[in-house]
């Protein structure tokens, strides 16, 4: 009888060793699941530029990669704003130039921006010409083999300098000096041209 009660009671507390582990278990890996579901969260509004605020101070792999992602995130915030910053001084810089017509085509020769000088020397506004080719600033005669040559060795040898007679918006000719570089992205494909025009 001792020896089944002692068997009894052993069976018991395993029992209720098995369950309270399961517990603890349950307990810890829904923790886990509940702090990585979090970190999700942070990971999505860090892609979102959203700020992130440092919940988990644990100290354990997921406190530490928490704030890893805080620290990202800053990081990303305040390089964002530089570019920002750097971008829109460029673009002042390049705005505020009266005397040079400064201006990018794409990989085709459309216009896609047009500065204060390129308004000055050719007399088209941005809303006009912005999405037109810029074969539309030389004369009937070298339209069709000028623009497309000079885009070639651009392509080619990176950047091309020619002089020759241009035409402003009101059919009045100038003479010019035109350089064309080609821009590259930093795998080495070509995103399209800047040029510069002076009379």
């Amino acid at each position: 009888a001792e020896r089944r009660r002692t068997w009894t009671l052993t069976a018991v507390m395993a029992g209720i060793g098995i369950l309270g582990g399961l517990a603890a278990a349950q307990l810890l890996f829904t923790g886990i699941v509940r702090r990585v579901r979090g970190l999700e969260r942070d990971a999505e509004r860090l892609e979102q530029g959203e700020p992130l605020t440092l919940v988990d101070e644990a100290q354990d792999e997921i406190g530490r990669l928490a704030r890893r992602l805080v620290q990202a995130g800053d990081l990303l915030r305040s390089r964002e704003a530089a570019l920002r910053e750097g971008e829109e001084r460029y673009r002042r810089v390049i705005e505020g130039v009266r005397d040079y017509g400064i201006f990018a085509l794409d990989v085709e020769g459309n216009v896609v921006s047009w500065n204060t000088g390129a308004e000055r020397i050719k007399g088209w506004s941005a809303e006009e010409i912005l999405g037109r080719h810029f074969s539309t600033f030389y004369p009937p005669e070298a339209r069709e083999e000028t623009p497309a040559r000079l885009l070639e060795v651009a392509r080619r040898d990176g950047r091309v300098e020619d002089e020759g007679w241009r035409v402003r918006r009101d059919g009045g000719r100038f003479w010019a000096n035109v350089v064309i570089t080609a821009l590259r992205d930093e795998d080495g494909t070509l995103t399209g041209f800047s040029k510069v025009t002076r009379d």
